[in-house]
């Protein structure tokens, strides 16, 4: 029986995706417990719910790959659980070459990309906070990033922002400590025209273009793929309308640096707050768009596949965030176990091992 409403309570009770390989795990996600992680996993005998399996009893379960494994150690070790976390903890693995070709190349870039953004987000806060909080005259306002990243351009950005921190009434060392602690919440959120490739606005743009690009597609199909292309095309835009509405508040306290500054016990808070639930929100998303990128070019029988595989596990958002479009998540809620006993995953499972779940509590999620 399955404990709970038919969509998820929250995003952290949703957990957070986790790249397991095998076929038990390929859906799987994690959250803390309240003796450790538990790992949600997708009953894949009728698609209804997750079992919520405590990490003592994960490693027990057969068909762990040894990417798998080294995952599930970095994890339970570090006791990660949070998106972050466990986006780097993949990273890392994926790029020893354990979890084959493709994760090699997908990642092997990912944990410099972050390096280089947090570097280049602080400077960006400095620039916008000068020209936002400095005099008009200041020459400080016409430094570019290169020149503010010299020893020179930090002192002349923190001389034209001392008359704002005097009036905040904080030291400028303060001032500083505030943006780099901005920065820590900014850097997985890859805000600007141009995000590097794995954060969080660019796999909303790419949720909203893939999005466009199964509305085109299901045109010409016959019934049956065409309303999982729509199903999947929606729960995309909606996913990413979502987000994009939360990286404009994000965007707004940029643009009133003054007030976020000044502010700043309340608004650290809120800016965290909002940049923990972007990266809730497109937990396991961006695995799905890889999936996409794989065949977008392909022939349409392959896309099919890629839509019967994908749709009856597509991550549903928890009530509190549905809104206006709550009885399409409840919805699919209701279609996505049906569509799941026609998968091959389903298909092929040893339905023996899916019996030892049995004596695990199930949820929807």
């Amino acid at each position: 029986m399955i404990s709970g409403s038919p969509v998820p309570k929250s995003l952290i009770r949703r957990g957070v995706a986790v790249p397991f390989t095998s076929r038990l795990l390929v859906h799987a996600r994690v959250r803390q417990g309240q003796d450790g992680l538990v790992f949600l996993l997708h009953d894949l005998g009728d698609g209804h719910g997750y079992y919520v399996v405590p990490a003592a009893h994960l490693q027990k379960l057969p068909g762990m790959t040894v990417y798998d494994n080294a995952l599930f150690a970095a994890l339970t070790e570090g006791n990660i659980w949070q998106p972050l976390g466990v986006a780097k903890q993949a990273a890392k693995i994926a790029i020893t070459g354990l979890g084959g070709a493709q994760p090699m190349y997908r990642y092997r870039s990912y944990l410099q990309d972050l390096t280089q953004e947090s570097g280049i987000m602080t400077l960006r806060l400095i620039q916008r906070a000068v020209a936002q909080l400095s005099d008009a005259d200041d020459a400080a306002r016409q430094l570019d990033l290169a020149g503010l990243a010299k020893p020179q351009g930090i002192q002349a950005a923190s001389k034209a922002l001392g008359g704002f921190a005097k009036k905040a009434k904080i030291t400028s060392e303060d001032l500083f400590q505030r943006l780099d602690d901005w920065t820590k919440s900014l850097v997985p959120l890859g805000l600007g025209d141009e995000p590097y490739k794995y954060s969080v606005q660019a796999t909303l743009n790419d949720l909203t273009k893939i999005s466009g690009d199964l509305k085109r597609w299901l045109i010409t199909e016959p019934v049956g793929p065409a309303e999982l292309a729509q199903r999947t095309a929606l729960a995309m835009q909606h996913t990413a309308s979502l987000g994009n509405d939360l990286i404009a508040t994000q965007t707004d306290m940029i643009d009133n640096m003054g007030d976020t500054l000044a502010n700043w016990d309340e608004r650290q808070k809120q800016i965290a707050d909002i940049s923990d639930t972007l990266q809730y929100l497109i937990s396991g998303w961006r695995t799905i768009a890889f999936h996409w990128h794989d065949r977008e070019n392909r022939e349409r029988f392959s896309q099919r596949e890629f839509l019967q595989e994908t749709a009856p596990f597509l991550p549903r958002l928890p009530e509190d965030m549905t809104g206006k479009h709550s009885d399409f998540w409840t919805d699919l809620q209701r279609l996505q176990p049906k569509w799941a006993t026609k998968t091959q995953l389903v298909q092929r499972m040893d339905h023996a091992i899916i019996g030892g779940l049995e004596r695990f509590r199930r949820e929807a999620i």
